[in-house]
Protein backbone atom coordinates (compact mmCIF):
# COMPACT_ATOMS: atom_id res chain seq x y z
CA UNK A 1 0.00 0.00 0.00
CA UNK A 2 2.91 2.23 0.78
CA UNK A 3 3.95 2.11 -3.05
CA UNK A 4 0.77 2.80 -3.73
CA UNK A 5 0.54 5.52 -2.31
CA UNK A 6 3.95 7.05 -3.00
CA UNK A 7 2.85 6.65 -6.61
CA UNK A 8 -0.14 8.09 -6.41
CA UNK A 9 1.94 11.36 -4.64
CA UNK A 10 4.38 10.95 -7.22
CA UNK A 11 1.56 11.30 -9.98
CA UNK A 12 0.08 14.48 -8.60
CA UNK A 13 -3.22 12.79 -7.27
CA UNK A 14 -5.14 13.94 -4.30
CA UNK A 15 -6.78 10.61 -2.75
CA UNK A 16 -6.32 6.88 -3.76
CA UNK A 17 -9.71 4.94 -3.47
CA UNK A 18 -10.74 1.58 -3.14
CA UNK A 19 -13.43 -0.44 -3.84
CA UNK A 20 -14.35 -3.59 -2.66
CA UNK A 21 -17.92 -5.71 -2.27
CA UNK A 22 -19.51 -4.68 1.42
CA UNK A 23 -19.22 -8.38 2.35
CA UNK A 24 -15.34 -8.55 2.54
CA UNK A 25 -14.69 -7.61 5.94
CA UNK A 26 -11.09 -8.49 6.18
CA UNK A 27 -10.24 -6.65 3.17
CA UNK A 28 -11.96 -3.53 4.57
CA UNK A 29 -10.20 -4.13 8.16
CA UNK A 30 -6.98 -4.36 5.98
CA UNK A 31 -8.04 -1.13 4.31
CA UNK A 32 -8.64 0.81 7.18
CA UNK A 33 -5.66 -0.72 9.10
CA UNK A 34 -3.37 0.65 6.24
CA UNK A 35 -4.78 4.32 7.17
CA UNK A 36 -7.60 4.39 4.94
CA UNK A 37 -10.98 5.80 5.78
CA UNK A 38 -14.57 4.15 4.99
CA UNK A 39 -16.24 5.68 2.84
CA UNK A 40 -20.13 5.66 0.53
CA UNK A 41 -18.25 4.00 -2.20
CA UNK A 42 -15.28 1.98 -0.76
CA UNK A 43 -12.46 3.23 1.39
CA UNK A 44 -9.97 6.46 0.15
CA UNK A 45 -6.99 8.53 1.81
CA UNK A 46 -7.05 11.75 0.53
CA UNK A 47 -3.19 12.89 0.03
CA UNK A 48 -1.14 15.95 1.48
Amino acid sequence: MTDVVRAARSANCYKVQLLSRNDRSEAHLFYEATGFAPSAAGVRMYLD
